[in-house]
């Protein structure tokens, strides 16, 4: 799969139980920034959230071939609209919502195709607030791709912004429907090489409740995060050899941008050590101080500043190139918590969002007793 991993991709709504407790993830597709609630039990300083990014970043760019496995969806741009999205003349933006009546079935997953003119393209938003959704709102409206529950057929007017819609298959179960949309106000040309994308469909993944765009079980092959080396926020180095001090490490995957990620911190600082005697230890990985991450000094910045505030005691890792053997790639909602062992292999389950002390003691627990009897 050819994604653009440092994209901030858009996601205009979330769950109520998503926003509270975790934020959509800015490197990945179908999410905005900061977008996520804050729980109010942990006092954050705003200064941490702070910052201000090129609003056109969030596009997924120019691209040989879009490959979406999760939705069973794929497509190639002709050349013309290839070359727009490569110097953002085109805006390429993914949007998915969990069905209202049942958020554990996927509702609609889509790319949205969007005109950008140079003003827009240069255009500064902050990561928290509205600024980013209204430069967005802004945006013409071109086109779309995606997946649909079937029962959504009448609601394509507005999921899309589009007044065109074409069918281009079904699901095996017929529950959901493919279908490509046009607006008839956009630019004629747009429309004529819009209608030669050569598109591809194939079996969905199932739906994880997080993304249909990159489901959890992509990365189920992934089974050991070592061999990996990396460098703290501050600089000081990190291997997975450092995961044999303790019989189970956390691994809590977080941005500097999400604020139900950073409210936690101060109960997990407090969880590791409670139960550091027990052989268990606790990694953060600040997601946003990659070294392709936009903002990446100011997001190191402001992850020093959380870890002081929050008196964390445990390393704050910057991602390491080879993405933890791949475990990180298609993390959507964040914070994501996993456990690995004293040799980096995965071990327990993945947890998803924020969660308070009492929460994530009795999940420790639970972990370390699999853990002991060897499952």
């Amino acid at each position: 799969m050819n994604l653009k991993r440092t994209s901030i991709a858009l996601s205009l709504a979330m769950t109520s139980l998503l926003s509270l407790t975790a934020c959509q993830a800015k490197n990945t597709p179908g999410n905005a920034p900061g977008q996520g609630q804050a729980m109010e039990s942990v006092p954050a300083d705003d200064q941490m959230m702070a910052s201000d990014f090129i609003a056109s970043e969030s596009s997924l760019g120019h691209q040989d071939k879009y490959e979406f496995p999760g939705l069973g969806l794929n497509f190639t741009l002709p050349q013309s609209l290839q070359d727009q999205a490569k110097n953002l003349d085109l805006g390429l933006f993914t949007d998915e919502m969990p069905d209202s009546k049942n958020p554990k079935e996927l509702g609609h997953a889509q790319v949205l195709f969007k005109a950008m003119n140079e003003e827009e393209k240069k255009a500064v938003v902050k990561k928290v607030g509205t600024e980013y959704e209204d430069w967005f709102k802004g945006l013409k409206p071109l086109g779309a791709l995606g997946v649909y529950k079937a029962s959504m057929k009448d609601q394509l007017d507005e999921l899309t912004s589009c007044d065109q819609h074409k069918i281009l298959g079904e699901s095996p179960d017929k529950q959901y429907i493919y279908v490509q949309s046009i607006n008839s106000k956009a630019d004629p040309a747009f429309i004529q090489d819009f209608q030669k994308t050569q598109v591809s469909l194939s079996q969905m993944e199932e739906y994880d409740g997080i993304s249909a765009f990159y489901p959890s079980g992509l990365r189920k092959n992934v089974a050991n995060i070592a061999p990996f080396k990396t460098v703290d926020i501050n600089g000081k180095e990190f291997s997975s050899d450092q995961l044999s001090k303790n019989k189970l490490t956390m691994v809590n995957v977080f941005a500097t941008w999400c604020g139900p990620c950073v409210k936690e911190i101060p109960e997990l600082a407090k969880l590791h050590q409670d139960l550091a005697d027990k052989g268990f230890g606790v990694i953060g990985v600040v997601t946003d101080t990659g070294e392709k991450s936009p903002g990446r000094e100011e997001s190191l910045e402001k992850a020093k500043l959380i870890q002081d505030k929050t008196k964390a005691s445990y390393p704050f890792l910057v991602p390491d190139k080879g993405q933890m053997n791949g475990r990180l790639d298609g993390i959507d909602a964040m914070p994501e918590t996993f456990f690995v062992d004293s040799q980096g292999n995965i071990v327990g389950d993945t947890y998803s969002g924020a969660h308070t002390y009492d929460e994530w003691k009795a999940i420790v627990e639970k972990e370390m007793a699999k853990l002991d009897q060897g499952k």
